[in-house]
């Protein structure tokens, strides 16, 4: 299991929680997270990441989603542009255990099946990953839905706590095979070393706003009076030249 902030079953004071159990035909997923914090009166939605990497690209996502009394669990997968929802394995490979609100934390469990790929086309089976394959990344993330068509709306760059946490090692989750790992089977485990995106999204996000801004700049003042300069001051200082060259284009250039 893995809860955020690192340490905090001990206070009761836990944002988000994703604990795993190894089953003979699969791994039972659980999801914690507060969403009393969320757009109000819109659905909302909480997920986890088996990642190959530390970004949302490329990746199977078990994520659950609430709108008013109804909610479900399903699978999706993320590329490296946008979500879209896996409809044809959602009942096949991801088995609806558990879905509850209470005091404002939002629980669901799923099962996901390692024969659940099987089923799927060749084509489609790189969306889903084999979990006894290799060991992946965690990452979790929570946010507001559409609430119509319920997709998972973009998360801002400045919603910090919705953005998504990752483990800075990856997690295996044999049950075949274990004799390569350090840890018992039946040992339960507890990771503590969570965090988002380095460098944080706080100096992401300014470096973003202000490369923006030198951009608007470059744009609307320096190209467009470099155009009017070109266009009608070459008359002026007619026969004058500054470095070997016409004042104008010295100044055009510069």
């Amino acid at each position: 299991c893995r809860f955020h902030p690192p340490n905090c079953m001990a206070k009761s004071d836990c944002i988000s929680g994703v604990q795993w159990e190894t089953r003979p035909t699969g791994v039972l997923f659980t999801l914690h997270s507060f969403i009393d914090d969320l757009q109000p009166n819109m659905p909302v939605w909480i997920a986890v990441g088996l990642s190959k990497n530390q970004r949302m690209d490329d990746d199977t996502v078990i994520e659950c989603v609430r709108s008013g009394n109804e909610s479900r669990v399903r699978m999706s997968f993320n590329d490296e542009t946008h979500n879209a929802v896996l409809n044809q394995v959602t009942c096949p490979h991801c088995n609806s255990m558990q879905r509850t609100i209470i005091d404002g934390r939002m629980k669901c469990s799923a099962l996901a099946a390692y024969n659940g790929r099987d089923s799927l086309p060749e084509t489609e089976k790189f969306k889903v990953h084999d979990l006894s394959a290799r060991p992946y990344y965690l990452l979790f993330a929570r946010g507001s839905a559409d609430p119509y068509s319920n997709p998972k709306q973009y998360l801002h760059v400045l919603y910090i706590l919705n953005f998504s946490f990752g483990k800075d090692h990856t997690v295996s989750f044999c049950h075949s095979n274990c004799s390569s790992t350090a840890v018992a089977v039946s040992q339960p485990v507890t990771i503590n070393e969570m965090a988002q995106a380095r460098p944080s999204r706080y100096w992401k996000f300014r470096v973003g706003v202000l490369h923006g801004m030198a951009m608007m700049f470059a744009w609307w003042v320096l190209a467009s009076n470099a155009i009017l300069i070109a266009r009608y001051f070459k008359p002026l200082f007619p026969g004058t030249k500054l470095l070997g060259m016409p004042v104008w284009f010295q100044v055009n250039m510069d």
